[in-house]
Parts: C-alpha cells; sequence; structure tokens
C-alpha cells in the first residue's frame, strides 16, 4: 500500500479517536452549560479541543508522521493549528446555530470539523510534522 495512504489511514484513525474525545466532551459541557453560560458554545469547544489535541498532538507526532521535528517545535506550530482550528470550529458553529436554531450544536460541529479536518492533515503533513525520522 502506497506510504501516503498508509498515513492518511492512520491520521483518519487518531483523528476520530481523538474526535470522539472531543464530541463527548463537547456534548456534556453544552448540556451543563447551556442556559447558564451565554457563549456556553465557544466555552465547551475550546476545553473539548484542549483535551483531544494534547492526546491527538502524542498520537500523530510519533505514530502517524513519524516525525524527527523536536517536541517543542513541532508543539508550538501544532499549537498555532490547534487554536486557529478552534476559533474556526466555534465561530462556524456559532454561525450556524443562529442560521438553523432548531439544529443540535453537536451535529453542527460534526459538518464544521470534518471540513476542517481536511485542511488540518495538510498543514499537519506539510508545516508542523515535516521531518520525518529514519527507519
Amino acid at each position: 500500500m502506497n506510504v501516503e495512504i498508509k498515513r492518511f489511514i492512520k491520521f483518519s484513525a487518531s483523528s476520530l479517536t481523538s474526535a470522539g474525545v472531543d464530541l463527548l466532551v463537547f456534548e456534556v459541557l453544552c448540556r451543563l452549560l447551556s442556559g447558564k453560560v451565554r457563549a456556553y458554545i465557544a466555552v465547551a469547544t475550546v476545553a473539548a479541543r484542549i483535551l483531544s489535541a494534547c492526546f491527538n498532538y502524542a498520537l500523530n507526532h510519533r505514530l502517524v508522521f513519524h516525525s524527527a521535528e523536536k517536541v517543542r517545535t513541532a508543539g508550538t506550530k501544532y499549537g498555532i493549528v490547534a487554536v486557529v482550528k478552534v476559533v474556526l470550529s466555534a465561530a462556524l458553529v456559532t454561525g450556524a446555530k443562529s442560521l438553523l436554531p432548531s439544529a443540535r450544536e453537536v451535529v453542527l460541529k460534526m459538518i464544521v470539523d470534518t471540513a476542517l479536518f481536511v485542511v488540518s492533515y495538510y498543514v499537519q503533513k506539510t508545516v508542523v510534522f515535516k521531518s520525518e525520522r529514519q527507519s
């Protein structure tokens, strides 16, 4: 099997596992905070993403991209990507919710984050974890 296809499959598995963590935490926090915190979607998005991003970074650094980048260097770049994704996710989900008030937040988040997934793969492959360890 092509190396790039294998990498994308590993990235997908890592992302799906992390997305499960993200969505579970997001859903629980939305239920707990809705009606109590005005920006509950943003708060839930940020908290869920921090937890899932730490998990995802560890998987992607060594198991997906076999990066030789120093942990601090790759971690900083990954952190920047993660922050941008959080901001985009929160803004797009909040905007979608205002356009579709009867839609469940978690469904909107799944749609938004699927689009962000494709962009994230390319950015992580070409910028964050660009150097590979020699096998």
